[in-house]
């Protein structure tokens, strides 16, 4: 009897032992699942934070290419302002013509430089697309000068803007034709420089508005 009773109790205590050590593992097992679940957490709330600085740093990059791009076109507009009304010699004849050449997609225009920007005296301004890029080209030309006549060797060639999908150019005043001012998209062989020039650029990136600014020109 007492040596069943020994076995008695130590089948009781292996069976105590043995709950105590299932009780262990499931509450090993709650906490495995409890930290499964806070790491989706934060791995969410990581996710959600990267999200959102790489939307902060994607508006704040397009919104300085805007800036670069409204001070670049700016920059552009002070140049065709400067336009002065100086006649010219038509290449191959003895026709003298206003030095002011607009087109849809381009502008040439006679200026004087203000010696920091551009050298001083008298200078070729060409606006103008190629490819993707807006570019402008400036040279020293004497007065009299054709605009074609200008030495290509001192063209110097300033990129303005990339990722140009289009470039437009308008022009406002009274060409002579009809009498009346009025929107055109080219001002060619007049008289006198017209009063507006318009300038508009699209751009190949969808993120990017468009850009527009409007030269004044003073007849002087």
């Amino acid at each position: 009897m007492r040596r069943g009773g020994r076995d008695t109790r130590a089948r009781l205590r292996r069976g105590r032992a043995g709950r105590r050590h299932a009780g262990q593992r499931g509450l090993t097992l709650v906490e495995l699942l409890m930290g499964l679940a806070l790491l989706v957490l934060v791995t969410g709330f990581l996710a959600a934070g990267l999200s959102t600085a790489r939307r902060a740093a994607e508006a704040d990059a397009v919104a300085e290419t805007a800036t670069r791009t409204d001070a670049a076109l700016a920059a552009a507009v002070d140049l065709v302002e400067a336009s002065l009304p100086i006649e010219t010699i038509v290449v191959g004849t003895q026709r003298a013509t206003l030095a002011f050449d607009g087109r849809h997609g381009s502008l040439a225009a006679i200026l004087l430089g203000d010696g920091r920007t551009l050298r001083g005296g008298l200078v070729s301004l060409t606006l103008r697309r190629e490819g993707d890029a807006v570019l402008v080209d400036v040279a020293p030309v004497r007065e009299g000068v054709a605009l074609a006549a200008v030495d290509p060797d001192r063209v110097r060639h300033v990129t303005l803007l990339t990722g140009v999908r289009d470039l437009r150019i308008g022009y406002l005043g009274d060409a002579g034709r009809d009498g009346r001012a009025a929107w055109r998209d080219s001002w060619e062989a007049s008289g006198r420089l017209p009063a507006l020039v318009a300038v508009e650029v699209d751009f190949l990136d969808p993120r990017r508005r468009p850009a527009a600014a409007t030269a004044v020109l003073r007849q002087r």
